[in-house]
């Protein structure tokens, strides 16, 4: 059965493993508002449990918005969470303001000992969007500043830390400056927006990068939606491209170089049925997915969580679902 609450819309999820127990962190927000599209300015992160990914126990609000004002005084959206090395769980998540009328992205952190109880670090954001590599929401054209959806992990040669998100370039072309942004850090309090890591033609968004190794290559996977796909890209495709997550290959580690693999979705749909798969441990492998249910047959939003998708990596580096047919029953 799909993780659901009766109450609350549920979507993005991250999630960490502690002592066999899986934790998983996800956006919701009260259904008592009415329009699922505005779910996003009532959104705060909410903690379940589980021994097998599939039953869970659910623990109630992880971090909420801060009374205002401050930089995360509206709504707190998608992030990653892993343990320090004194430790510590840290966790990065997004976040807008009623300052801006939730119109600029920031990224922030917060800390706990147990990862049931967390406390915000400080009264300020550790990342936003840098004019030189980003657009900001004073550029022409700009509606949304885009920085959100962090992933953070440890520098390959042991110098500091990494961050991927989402963010847009200085493209002209709407559709084709989604970006995956960068920052680095030596302590994780302290950040360097660095240029994007990843900036070629793809979409307008390339949403929740999360990166893996798998069989000796590494992987980035990244949500968009079909609408938002560029026109040179769909002709590289060969073929229709549908919303979903997607991903790029590197034959080099955690930095890259990203090589998208055109045109192979890993877990999408031509209805916008699922959206936002991340990564999780897995029932008989360390391959699965979990992502939510963006739209039942009907097209409403039912604002749910799948059961665990198990996948794979091929000979030549592309990957599948390890039962695609099973997709047909995960998609309400």
């Amino acid at each position: 059965m799909p993780f659901s609450l009766p109450d609350l819309w549920v979507w993005d999820s991250w999630f960490v493993e502690a002592d066999g127990v899986d934790h998983m962190f996800f956006l919701n927000a009260p259904k008592s508002v009415g329009d699922p599209d505005q779910r996003h300015f009532y959104a705060s992160i909410g903690h379940a449990t589980s021994k097998d990914l599939t039953n869970w126990d659910y623990h109630g609000t992880a971090i909420e918005a801060s009374a205002g004002p401050a930089w995360d005084d509206l709504a707190t959206w998608t992030g990653s969470a892993f343990q320090r090395p004194d430790g510590k769980w840290m966790m990065f998540y997004t976040a807008i303001s009623r300052a801006e009328r939730g119109h600029v992205q920031r990224i922030g952190a917060a800390l706990s000992d147990d990862l049931f109880h967390w406390e915000k670090m400080g009264n300020a954001p550790l990342v936003e969007a840098d004019a030189q590599y980003y657009q900001k929401l004073d550029m022409p054209g700009c509606i949304d500043e885009a920085c959100r959806d962090p992933f953070v992990f440890p520098d390959p040669d042991g110098n500091g830390w990494h961050m991927y998100f989402t963010a847009s370039g200085h493209n002209d072309a709407t559709n084709e400056n989604g970006v995956i942004g960068h920052a680095t850090s030596e302590d994780l309090d302290n950040w360097t927006v660095q240029p994007p890591i990843f900036k070629g033609a793809i979409a307008g968004e390339l949403e929740v990068p999360e990166i893996f190794e798998l069989k000796g290559r590494w992987y980035l996977l990244y949500s968009t939606w079909s609408r938002n796909v560029c026109e040179s890209y769909r002709a590289a495709a060969n073929g229709p491209v549908h919303s979903g997550t997607h991903y790029m290959i590197s034959s080099n580690g955690e930095l890259g170089p990203w090589n998208p693999a055109v045109g192979n979705g890993l877990l999408v749909d031509e209805k916008d049925r699922i959206y936002v798969a991340r990564r999780v441990r897995g029932q008989s492998s360390l391959n699965a997915l979990i992502a939510f249910n963006n739209a039942d047959d009907r097209g409403e939003f039912p604002g749910t969580l799948t059961d665990p998708i198990e996948f794979d990596a091929l000979p030549d580096g592309s990957l599948t679902l390890s039962a695609p047919d099973t997709l047909k029953n995960e998609i309400l």
